[in-house]
């Protein structure tokens, strides 16, 4: 049963949340309110630690975060992708979901700010991943000590990302967490008509305005656009996690399905009565506490292996 703070959370973005995100067009504006947003609802954990860093690889530089809250990271490191629709998405936004997912873990937690949409089309944030991920290994971190997680556009760079690893023979990461994530451009999940009324949070329109950012000329079915049409062995197990009532739900389950059907170990957790991306809610109500900790305990066993 969904609790009482989960419902306010829930009718906050069905009343609110949801037709500004339909209304609102410019970018930089939606930026200015995701912010904005952070802000007056999510708390900063009175133990974050916070460290800039430029990751390089390749001759790419990419900006990120180091997060912890002053615990044991001693089991690896989280590379944490971020959503909003490839257009918006902050470190203010989502250090204390990060910072609290992989305190849970024992992990340490490395948070990629990638280049968003429109100013920077494809492949300009998977490119940027990539090298995030070609700077750890580079700095000694060991591959299977690494956690691969993002969530909704996020989920898709993170996935993406798996299948670049192994289309060019990196050594795989020990773990991929997506929350939420779209997974294929063409639009060929029967939940974005069947749930379109349905979603707590995300308006059809709205997000289909960030992938045309994102997408601009590139292919829907190219697998690092789309990643269910992916090739994925020798993968690590892959946690997805996903709202049974959101236009993505399909996605997942499509994503699933493809990754088992190459032999990779696959979880795949339906929840009920919260919405798009409600982990990043935690510390708010006990539905998003109940995801991240789930999350960190799959990584536990998964790394510990």
């Amino acid at each position: 049963m969904v609790s009482a703070r989960q419902k306010a959370i829930n009718l906050f973005a069905r009343s609110i949340q949801k037709p500004a995100l339909a209304l609102v067009r410019p970018p930089l504006v939606a930026r200015f309110f995701f912010d904005l947003n952070a802000r007056l609802f999510f708390r900063t954990p009175r133990r974050l630690r916070q460290r800039r860093e430029v990751l390089e690889a390749g001759g790419q530089r990419v900006p990120a975060a180091w997060l912890d809250l002053g615990g044991s990271t001693g089991r690896g490191v989280i590379l944490y992708v971020h959503g909003g629709a490839f257009m918006l998405g902050s470190l203010r936004g989502y250090r204390h979901l990060v910072a609290r997912l992989a305190d849970a873990a024992g992990m340490a937690a490395c948070f990629v700010e990638y280049r968003l949409a429109p100013e920077h089309p494809y492949p300009a944030a998977p490119d940027d991943v990539l090298c995030a991920y070609r700077a750890l290994l580079g700095s000694g971190v060991a591959a299977r000590r690494i956690a691969v997680v993002g969530d909704s556009a996020g989920g898709c760079l993170a996935l993406s990302l798996l299948h670049r690893i192994g289309a060019e023979a990196l050594p795989m990461p020990g773990a991929v967490v997506a929350m939420s994530p779209i997974v294929d451009f063409t639009e060929g999940s029967p939940s974005l008509k069947e749930n379109e009324a349905r979603d707590i949070l995300i308006p059809l329109r709205w997000a289909r305005r960030g992938l045309a950012y994102y997408l601009q000329d590139a292919d829907p079915r190219d697998p690092v656009v789309s990643p269910v049409f992916g090739r994925y062995d020798g993968a690590p197990p892959v946690l997805l996690q996903v709202s049974e009532s959101e236009v993505l739900r399909d996605d997942s389950r499509r994503m699933a399905e493809a990754l088992r059907s190459q032999g990779v170990t696959v979880r795949l957790d339906e929840w009920q009565d919260v919405p798009h991306v409600w982990q990043i809610n935690v510390g708010r109500s006990p539905e998003a506490d109940k995801g991240v900790t789930d999350i960190a305990d799959f990584l536990m066993e998964t790394l510990s292996d």
